[in-house]
């Protein structure tokens, strides 16, 4: 169960998650279960054992699943369609959907289609308007399932700006009761299970970092889920337990739907942080600074050669001498003076590596022919006038275990790490005491002393390398 189609592009999961999902979704004999799409085929063949009826629909006309049909033809029921366009499960006269008790969808991940699916649908189980294939397919369960459905997502679907109404209409409608975060590396891409129930009336979500539950084990390139029984309980309490929490539906609106685990399962160091922010003064990021983004990327053809700082510059220190150069025009040269960095800016990477931030040094060439610009991962902190902290102390603020933390849990989730603009706003700083101000600045300028030491010796340790037995 842990090998890939890669065929297909497929890759199943573990087999005691799926366990851990049959039990926790709660499937007994006298249910009905329907299964939709390929990855669902092991889950299916699982379910043989636990439920009294197992329907299975996919577009792909599969062996495996024909031959199980046969096999178990008293359980099992295998349709071979495509169930957003033409569901095969429905009513003899054809005008309503069979009812199941539960449904699994894993879908592929963010798989865009151009079909009108909607259009010809009677059978009423469409209101949003989707290309996504994870969207669509949950409507449809939604429309055919009478008591709870499973589904996976790729994890940016809860959390970007463009899938809002999205959750939007999962909480608004009371049917979200569970998002289950996947560690990283069990799919492709970060992945969550979703628990929704048809019927709404859901007032809170329960939150789930697998990564954080103790029952976890890695085993090699594979994960491994041992005490399947306690950690359902564990899930279905209300109680909280490491990497378990219940969030109610006002917190994740008050959240502005975003749905990750970095953002309503707090670790250790989160709780502690949170602690911290609740007795001190705080301004908003946005009070302290104005953003400057990045060039844009069409204008880097020209005769003008510049710097440009990226994450492997931004490594939480003064940014020296930056290697990567680009070229760009005498118009752009122009039109984009204010993108050039000056000192004391503070250049936050936002994509990727996100959380490395570096800070400018005093003798920054001026912008022109070998000036400094912010790389497309990043972002520029520049000071506004009067804020009441200095470069040097938010700089240090932003690098420090803090700091790192409230960045960590405003990344989206997805694979490729982001921080969204709007959430930078609204990031919480410190405002310090003027001593607090103080000893920020002397541990920075400290921190450039040790780097040029360091650099000092550096040198010194390749010199004496090159000089015993030199070739030229």
């Amino acid at each position: 169960m842990d090998a890939s189609n890669s065929r297909m592009g497929i890759a199943y999961f573990p087999i005691t998650l799926m366990q851990f999902l049959v039990k926790l979704v709660g499937v007994r004999q006298t249910d009905s279960v329907y299964c939709a799409s390929p990855m669902t085929l092991p889950m299916a063949a699982l379910l043989l054992e636990n439920a009294g009826k197992v329907a299975y629909e996919n577009v792909v006309n599969e062996k495996i699943a024909s031959l199980l049909a046969v096999m178990f033809a008293d359980k099992l029921t295998v349709a071979f369609s495509e169930p957003l366009m033409n569901p095969k499960f429905v009513s003899d006269a054809g005008d309503k959907l069979q009812r199941f008790d539960y449904g699994f969808s894993f879908s592929p991940f963010s798989y865009k289609f151009q079909q009108d699916y909607q259009k010809n649908d009677k059978f009423s189980r469409f209101e949003l308007v989707t290309r996504n294939y994870e969207v669509a397919i949950i409507e449809h369960l939604i429309a055919q399932i009478d008591k709870l459905v499973c589904v996976t997502v790729n994890a940016n679907l809860l959390a970007t700006e463009i899938d809002k109404s999205f959750r939007q209409f999962l909480i608004n409608k009371g049917l979200l009761k569970a998002v289950i975060y996947l560690p990283q590396g069990v799919q492709s891409v970060a992945t969550a299970f979703l628990l929704i129930d048809p019927k709404g009336g859901s007032k809170s979500v329960r939150f789930v970092n697998l990564e954080q539950v103790e029952y976890l084990k890695k085993e090699g390139r594979n994960y491994v889920l041992n005490e399947i029984d306690t950690l359902v309980d564990q899930v279905n309490s209300d109680d909280e337990y490491p990497g378990i929490v219940s969030v109610t539906y006002n917190n994740i609106i008050a959240a502005d739907y975003v749905l990750t685990v970095q953002k309503h399962v707090l670790s250790n160091e989160g709780k502690q942080l949170a602690t911290l922010l609740s007795s001190r003064e705080t301004k908003t990021l946005n009070q302290l600074v104005n953003f400057e983004r990045p060039l844009p990327p069409k204008i880097t053809n020209g005769d003008v050669i510049v710097c440009e700082i990226g994450a492997a510059d931004a490594q939480y220190g003064y940014i020296q001498n930056p290697e990567k150069t680009i070229s760009i025009s005498d118009q752009a040269l122009n039109d984009y003076e204010t993108n050039f960095l000056v000192p004391k800016d503070i250049v936050l990477i936002v994509k990727g590596s996100t959380g490395k931030v570096g800070i400018v040094p005093e003798d920054v060439p001026v912008s022109g022919e070998g000036g400094w610009v912010a790389g497309q991962s990043a972002m520029i902190l520049r000071m506004k006038k009067n804020a009441e902290i200095s470069a040097e102390t938010l700089f240090v603020y932003l690098r420090s275990q803090a700091g790192q933390e409230l960045l960590r849990q405003m990344n989206s989730g997805s694979v490729i790490s982001n921080l969204s603009l709007k959430d930078l706003k609204q990031m919480p700083v410190i405002i310090p005491s003027k001593e607090e101000m103080a000893e920020a600045e002397k541990n920075l300028a400290r921190d450039r002393e040790v780097g040029e030491q360091i650099a000092a010796l550096q040198a010194e340790l390749a010199t004496l390398r090159e000089q015993v037995w030199r070739l030229s």
